[in-house]
C-alpha cells in the first residue's frame, strides 16, 4: 500500500489485520485508534493503535501485514502496553503530503 494516510486508517478502524510470521502461526491485530498528532497542510502526523492477543508477543520491529480491503501493508510496530485481556501496539506516521 503506497497511499498511506490518515483518513485510510481511519475509515479501516475496528478492522482486522493479519501478521503471517515465519516461526508461528498468524496473528491478527485490530485497529482500535487513529489519532492526529498535529498535521499541517504541509505534513501529515499521526499514530494508529492495534490491539492483540497477550500471546505471542511481538517485538518492536516491522512487520509485513494483510487487510482485505487495503491489502499489503508494511508497518513499524512497537508494543506500548497490555492489560489483563490483550496487548496493545502503536505505529507512527509523519510524512510529507505532496503538493499538486
Amino acid at each position: 500500500m503506497d497511499n498511506i494516510s490518515e483518513n485510510i486508517f481511519r475509515d479501516n478502524l475496528n478492522t482486522r489485520f493479519r501478521i503471517h510470521r515465519d516461526d508461528a502461526d498468524s496473528v491478527e491485530l485490530e485497529l482500535i485508534e487513529c489519532t492526529d498528532l498535529g498535521s499541517t497542510p504541509k505534513q501529515e502526523q499521526f499514530s494508529i493503535l492495534f490491539r492483540g492477543p497477550l500471546q505471542p508477543f511481538l517485538q518492536q520491529m516491522t512487520y509485513e501485514m494483510k487487510h482485505e480491503g487495503l491489502g499489503d501493508v508494511s508497518i513499524f510496530l512497537v508494543p506500548v502496553r497490555k492489560d489483563a485481556e490483550f496487548m496493545y501496539y502503536e505505529a507512527v506516521f509523519n510524512r510529507f503530503i505532496e503538493q499538486e
